[in-house]
């Protein structure tokens, strides 16, 4: 919680306004394909080859970085 915390009073922006974007950014991943492709490059862009293909470009990663994120967005909830 505390780096939540942090990224709120490094961004100087109203929390409530943070999570509602958090939130339409968690559910465009969840619902749309191209959302979750973007993601994928942008990973590609930063990973070595190997890491990437054993992380990221997996199916059930996405899963794992939608399950993060609602998780975040529970914490996020509790600062508001």
């Amino acid at each position: 919680m505390d780096l939540i915390s942090q990224k709120i009073a490094d961004y100087q922006r109203d929390p409530i306004t943070i999570n509602k974007t958090f939130n339409k950014r968690l559910d465009s991943l969840r619902n749309n394909p191209e959302t979750a492709s973007d993601l994928k490059k942008e990973m590609q862009r930063f990973l070595p080859t190997d890491l990437f293909c054993s992380t990221s470009n997996q199916t059930i990663f996405r899963e794992y970085i939608v399950n993060l994120m609602h998780n975040l967005s529970l914490e996020l909830n509790q600062i508001i």
